[in-house]
């Protein structure tokens, strides 16, 4: 029981002294001998080599976002709306395309398929809407962004926009 009880202290001890440590600031010492805190950047922070714009400030390279796909479960959910959509079925379709949009709520193939639902419906304001989430999501993907595009156009003219 003594052991135990020994374990637990040094346990808390242990973790209270973690605590008090901030692995982004260094100490140095003084001439007087007092330390002070100096800010650092992290071990993890590698800052790749900015390349500088027509100003001489430096600029960093875009990030690259890759788009995401849908889950295979959810890739045959947007199947089967598509044949359901295809004989005429909306409401089945557009169950079945909100149940892919909960297993891939990021997966911009998901938001088109919506906006294509709701444009055969003749809903074109929100076929308008999807399109342009659709658009947020495809990433660097030109091929995805060129068809989320054209049905966005689309919608766009039956709105006579």
């Amino acid at each position: 029981m003594r052991l135990l009880n020994r374990v637990c202290v040094l346990g808390v001890l242990a973790v209270m002294t973690g605590c008090g440590v901030n692995p982004y600031r260094s100490n140095t010492t003084t001439e007087t001998g007092q330390e002070t805190a100096q800010p650092s950047t992290p071990a993890t922070e590698t800052a790749a080599p900015q390349q500088p714009d027509r100003t001489g400030r430096p600029v960093s390279p875009p990030v690259r976002i890759s788009r995401v796909e849908p889950t295979p479960a959810a890739r045959q959910m947007l199947a089967n709306a598509e044949a359901a959509a295809r004989e005429g079925r909306y409401d089945q379709a557009m169950l079945m395309v909100e149940r892919a949009q909960r297993m891939s709520p990021k997966a911009g193939d998901v938001y088109l398929m919506m906006a294509r639902l709701h444009y055969d419906q003749q809903r074109y304001a929100k076929s308008e809407q999807l399109c342009l989430k659709a658009l947020s999501l495809a990433g660097d993907d030109k091929a995805f962004k060129e068809s989320a595009m054209y049905s966005l156009d689309q919608a766009r003219q039956a709105q006579g926009k």
